[in-house]
C-alpha cells in the first residue's frame, strides 16, 4: 500500500515538475519575436522525425511537411536520409523535397536514385521530377524509363516524355520540329516488342495525320504468308491504334471461323486463335457490335494484362453493352483491372453518375479517390445532390463526411462541396461531435471564414485537429502564429507539433514574427544563403 502511494505521489511530482518546465519555456517566449528558445524547439521537432528511423511512416510525414514549408536551409533533413534510408517510402519523400528547392545537385542525386530503384520506386521518383524537375532532367529520366525493363514505367515514360511533347509542340504549331524531330522519335516506338506501347505511338502518329505510318503493319497483317509473330504484332497493335484501315482484313480474319451454337466463334485448328482474339477486338474497338458478345468472352479466366486489353477494346465501341461490361468491371476484385475500368467508363457516352456512386461505399481507398475525380469532374451537381441526401439521414452520415474528408482533395473536387453548404453548416453548428468536427472541417475548404474556423479550432479529434492546422499553414500561416506557437508548446501529439513547427516557420518568413538574433555561438535553424 506505502510502495502504490509513494509510486503515485512520484508520478504526481513527475507531472507537476514537466508541467512546470513547460510553463517557464512558454513565458520565456515573446509572442512578438520568433527567438532563439523556438527556433531551437522546432528544429528538434524536425530533428526528431527525421531520426525516427524505427518507423518511416513518421520520417515520410516529416519529410511532407518540409515539402510544404520549402525552404532550402532545411535541405540538410533530406540529404541525410534521400541516398541512405532502407525505405522507398522515405527516399522519395526526400528527394521529392530537393526537388521542390532545386537542390544544387538535383541532378546527380536524381538519376542515382532512378538507377538504383526497383520499379515502384522508379514511378514514384518519375512522378515526383514530372511535378518539380527542369525540362532537362524530365528528358533524362523519361529517357532511362523507357530503357528500362519494366512495362508499366516505360508506357508512363512515354506518356510524359514523347507524346507529351508532341502535344505541345502540336499546340503551338511547330510544324518543323513535328517533322524533323518529333514523328521520327515516335515512329521508332511502333515496332516495339510491347504491344501497348507501339499501338500508343502509332495512334498518336495516326491522329497526327501521319497514317502512312501504319502502312508496314497493314500489309503484314493481310499477308497470310507473313511470319506468325510478325502478323499477330501487327493485329493487336493495329487493333489498340484503332486504325480503321485495318478493318477489312480483321474482317477477313474472322470470316475464316464459324459461329457455334452459343453464337460464339468456334475457331478451325489451321487457324490461330491468337489472331482470331486480336482480330475480335480491333474490330470492336472500331464500332462494330455483332462481335460484342465474342469479345466479353474473352474476359472469361482473363489475367490482368488481357482483361484490360479487352476493356480497352469494349471502351472504344459505342454501344450500351460495352457500357454495362465496363461498368460490372468496376468492380473486379483486381485493383489494376478496376481502376482501368472506372477510367474507360468515364470516357464512355453510356456513362451514367448513379455507376460511380453505387460502388463508392465498396471500394478500396484508391479506387473512391479515382471515383470521385470522375464524379468531380464530370458528374458534380449528381454526386452533390446524392451526397446531400446521405448527409440529411442519420444512418450512414458519419461514413459520407469521412469519405469526403479522404477523397476531396483538389479544387474540382472542392466545388462540389460549394453545392453542400447548407447542410454541411448544419451539422457543424448543430451536429453530434465527429460529425460536427468533419463537417466544419470540410466548410473550411470552402467558407474559410472566422465562425467556420473557430467551430473546427474547438475540435480536440486528432485526424481533424492536425488537418485543420495544415490548413492553416497552407492558407494563413501569419495570421495564425498564435495558434501554432501555443500548439507547438503544449501540443500532445508529434504530429501537432509538426504541423505547428511548419506554421511558426512559414510566419515567421511572412514577418509575423520579428527574428530575434541568436546569441554569439549559438546555433539555430540555417538560413538560407543570400
Amino acid at each position: 500500500m506505502k510502495a502504490r502511494l509513494w509510486a503515485g505521489g512520484a508520478r504526481r511530482c513527475l507531472v507537476v515538475c514537466c508541467l512546470l518546465i513547460l510553463c517557464i519555456g512558454a513565458l520565456s517566449c515573446d509572442p512578438k519575436t520568433f527567438g532563439e528558445a523556438e527556433r531551437r524547439e522546432v528544429d528538434t521537432v524536425l530533428s526528431t522525425g527525421i531520426g525516427f528511423s524505427s518507423d518511416p511512416y513518421v520520417q515520410a510525414e516529416t519529410l511532407r511537411v518540409l515539402e510544404i514549408i520549402g525552404n532550402p536551409a532545411l535541405n540538410h533533413h533530406a540529404e541525410a536520409l534521400v541516398e541512405s534510408s532502407p525505405s522507398p517510402m522515405v527516399r522519395v519523400a526526400a528527394l521529392r523535397v530537393l526537388l521542390a528547392n532545386d537542390y544544387k545537385d538535383i541532378r546527380r542525386v536524381a538519376v542515382r536514385s532512378f538507377n538504383e530503384a526497383k520499379s515502384p520506386e522508379k514511378m514514384a521518383i518519375l512522378e515526383a521530377v514530372s511535378e518539380y524537375g527542369s525540362a532537362q532532367l524530365r528528358r533524362v529520366l523519361t529517357g532511362r524509363a523507357l530503357n528500362s525493363s519494366d512495362p508499366k514505367l516505360r508506357r508512363v515514360a512515354f506518356e510524359q516524355g514523347p507524346l507529351s511533347r508532341l502535344r505541345q509542340a502540336q499546340a503551338q504549331k511547330k510544324t518543323t520540329y513535328l517533322q524533323n524531330t518529333l514523328f521520327p522519335e515516335i515512329g521508332q516506338f511502333i515496332d516495339d516488342s510491347d504491344p501497348v506501347l507501339g499501338a500508343m505511338a502509332l495512334r498518336a502518329l495516326v491522329e497526327a495525320g501521319e497514317e502512312e505510318r501504319a502502312q508496314p503493319m497493314l500489309a503484314a497483317l493481310s499477308d497470310p504468308k507473313a511470319p506468325r509473330a510478325k502478323r499477330l504484332a501487327a493485329a493487336e497493335i493495329l487493333g489498340r491504334a484503332r486504325v480503321a484501315a485495318a478493318s477489312d482484313s480483321f474482317q477477313a480474319i474472322v470470316d475464316s471461323t464459324q459461329i457455334g451454337s452459343t453464337g460464339l466463334l468456334v475457331v478451325p485448328e489451321r487457324i490461330d486463335k491468337a489472331l482470331v482474339r486480336a482480330a475480335t477486338l480491333g474490330l470492336v474497338a472500331n464500332g462494330n457490335t455483332d462481335l460484342l458478345v465474342q469479345a466479353q468472352s474473352y474476359l472469361e479466366n482473363a489475367s490482368v494484362a488481357e482483361a484490360i486489353e479487352v476493356l480497352e477494346a469494349l471502351s472504344a465501341n459505342p454501344s450500351e453493352d460495352a457500357a454495362i461490361t465496363l461498368k460490372i468491371a468496376m468492380q473486379d476484385a483486381r485493383p489494376e483491372v478496376r481502376d482501368v475500368a472506372v477510367d474507360f467508363y468515364a470516357g464512355h457516352k453510356f456513362a451514367e453518375a448513379s455507376a460511380f456512386m453505387e460502388i463508392m461505399a465498396q471500394s478500396d481507398f484508391a479506387t473512391r479517390r479515382l471515383l470521385a475525380e470522375e464524379l468531380a469532374t464530370h458528374y458534380p451537381k449528381q454526386w452533390a445532390k446524392d451526397l446531400a441526401a446521405k448527409l440529411g439521414e442519420k444512418e450512414g452520415r458519419l461514413e459520407t463526411l469521412a469519405l469526403l474528408r479522404d477523397v476531396v482533395d483538389n479544387d474540382a473536387q472542392n466545388k462540389v462541396l460549394e453545392h453542400l453548404l447548407e447542410p454541411l453548416s448544419a451539422l457543424a453548428g448543430a451536429g453530434e461531435e465527429k460529425e460536427n468536427a468533419l463537417a466544419a472541417l470540410l466548410l473550411l475548404r470552402v467558407k474559410d471564414d472566422a465562425q467556420t474556423r473557430a467551430l473546427v479550432a474547438a475540435v480536440e479529434e486528432p485526424a481533424t485537429h492536425y488537418a485543420y492546422l495544415e490548413h492553416l499553414v497552407r492558407s494563413a500561416p501569419r495570421e495564425n502564429v498564435e495558434y501554432f506557437r501555443e500548439n507547438l508548446h503544449y501540443g500532445d501529439l508529434y504530429v501537432v507539433r509538426l504541423m505547428s513547427a511548419a506554421g511558426m516557420l512559414l510566419a515567421f518568413e511572412a514577418g509575423a514574427a520579428q527574428k530575434d538574433e541568436p546569441a554569439e555561438g549559438a546555433p539555430g535553424l540555417p538560413v538560407a544563403a543570400e
